[in-house]
Formats: structure tokens, C-alpha cells, sequence
């Protein structure tokens, strides 16, 4: 049953890494991480006003035991259904919402440190991807997941997630 709602996990991993729910509204703070962007806030002029300006995209917070009970919960189910079945119904895009909140936490804002409890499990998962359905697991390797801007297939996100693949 779990399975059938992938997609929705999904969404709701992608909202929890905007920081706002789906009315906008700023999500509660327990539990959550919070980066900074790296060149700090910006100042900006409004008439004869001065504002401060604090730069947050996607993954620059999220909500850690949220994003590591997800993968607790893809481990414990049988293996061999969530690689057979969930490849077909939105598990891969779960797996790159992940390897894209790593590339974020990592890359742009060099807190590796923020996301290593949860991409221990996730290469866990990874791994027995691997194990369990070689002929999807390579097929995913080489999906197009360019619309995060940074990479084109997902054997470079998995790089630039520190991950090997």
C-alpha cells in the first residue's frame, strides 16, 4: 500500500526542502537544519528604506528525521517489491529529490556535515538498489535529471552527492 503513494512522499519531501508547506506557510522549526547561503545575506534598497535580505532556495533547510524515517522506512519493506514495483511507480524521482538536497547541503553550501546520518542510510538503500534490480538500477544511472541545473544524468548527481557509483 505504502508503494501506491510514492509520488506523494515526493511532493512532500520537495515541500519540506522549499521550507514552506503548500499554502507557503514557513514549516515549524523541530527537527529541521538550516544552511545559510554561503555569501551571507544581501541588502536591499526599497525606497529610502534598507532591508536585509536572506537568500534561501530549495534544500537550503529540511527537516532531518523526516528525510532519514523516509529511508527507514523504504528499508524495511521487502526489497525485492520496492525495487521491482516502486521503480515504476516514483521511487527513482524519491532517490533524486535525495541526491539533490545532498548536492545542495554539499555543494552550494558546504555543510556536508548536515546531511551525513541520512546519506549513510540512503547508500544502504542505494546499495541494495543495486543488489536487487542491477537492469533498473543502471537504467536509472543514466535518467536526465538536468532540470536541477547542475548535472545530467544521475551517475554525476550521485558525484556530486559524494556518492560513488
Amino acid at each position: 500500500i505504502l508503494l501506491r503513494h510514492l509520488n506523494d512522499i515526493n511532493k512532500k519531501l520537495l515541500e519540506d526542502g522549499s521550507g514552506r508547506d503548500s499554502d507557503q506557510q514557513r514549516l515549524m522549526k523541530r527537527g529541521r537544519i538550516f544552511g545559510r547561503h554561503p555569501s551571507g545575506d544581501t541588502v536591499a534598497k526599497v525606497g529610502d528604506h534598507t532591508l536585509k535580505v536572506t537568500i534561501v532556495l530549495w534544500g537550503y533547510s529540511f527537516n532531518e528525521p523526516v528525510w532519514d524515517s523516509i529511508v527507514e522506512v523504504l528499508i524495511a519493506l521487502p526489497l525485492e517489491v520496492v525495487f521491482t514495483c516502486g521503480v515504476k511507480i516514483g521511487l527513482t524521482k524519491i532517490l533524486e529529490t535525495y541526491l539533490k538536497l545532498f548536492g545542495v547541503q554539499i555543494v552550494e553550501l558546504n555543510l556536508e556535515s548536515n546531511i551525513i546520518r541520512v546519506r549513510d542510510k540512503f547508500l544502504k538503500f542505494i546499495e541494495s538498489f543495486r543488489i536487487h534490480n542491477t537492469d533498473a538500477f543502471s537504467d536509472w544511472l543514466q535518467q536526465d535529471v538536468s532540470d536541477w541545473g547542475k548535472v545530467g544524468k544521475v551517475h554525476q548527481l550521485l558525484s556530486v552527492a559524494g556518492i560513488g557509483a
